[in-house]
């Protein structure tokens, strides 16, 4: 149980930390491309994708994380060059765009990582009663020895059994007993004869 439970946790810890850094991993890619002649003109579409990732594989959390990571980095980016926070008006709604659409890619992707996992553990929870109701199904088939005279029947260890303790043992089906009106009859019939006999058998007893 220990071992199941740190393992669900380290699991959850990589998910945690995974996507942040997978980001920082992309903007430090980006500045090094940017030094080169492949930079890229304008790299939210990347690090947005990197939010998105961080939120559906970790959560709403490293997703959040992760999201103000890019916005810092994109104060940064968009910057004039040597005037830190200081911004064309081209680049400054670029920025304010980006503070907008930022924590709701983030929210979006969270919420649709939630609901991915819920329906994960509703068919998971799905599955585990049908193989439950499975393994509590229990069929009779093949051929059953049963004694003409007395009606037991013989199970796969030789032994004999009355007919609805076999089937009982078997299946989910529970035996009521009573009477058929032919068998009530008969019995009546038999039951009367012995209180005649009996009667017969000890004169002056009343039937």
């Amino acid at each position: 149980m220990r071992i199941a439970r740190s393992f669900n946790e380290s699991i959850f810890l990589r998910s945690a930390i995974e996507g942040p850094l997978f980001t920082l991993i992309i903007i430090f890619a980006i500045e090094l491309l940017d030094r080169t002649a492949f930079r890229i003109p304008n790299p939210a579409p990347v690090y947005l994708a990197a939010v998105v990732y961080a939120a559906f594989s970790g959560g709403l959390v490293p997703g959040l994380i992760s999201g103000a990571i890019t916005m810092m980095y994109a104060c940064y980016f968009f910057s004039i060059p040597g005037q830190v926070f200081h911004y064309t008006p081209d680049n400054a709604s670029r920025v304010i765009i980006l503070f907008v659409a930022t924590p709701a890619i983030t929210l979006m992707a969270g919420v649709l990582k939630r609901r991915s996992e819920k329906a994960v553990s509703e068919r998971d929870i799905i599955i585990a009663e049908l193989k439950t109701a499975l393994a509590e199904i229990k069929t009779l088939r093949g051929f059953l020895p049963i004694c003409y005279a007395c009606k037991k029947v013989r199970d796969d260890q030789g032994y004999w059994k009355q007919v609805e303790i076999y089937i009982e043992e078997r299946s989910s089906v529970e035996f009521t007993h009573g009477l058929c009106p032919e068998c009530a009859v008969k019995n009546l019939a038999e039951i009367e004869d012995y209180k005649n006999k009996r009667a017969l058998e000890q004169p002056g007893r009343m039937k």
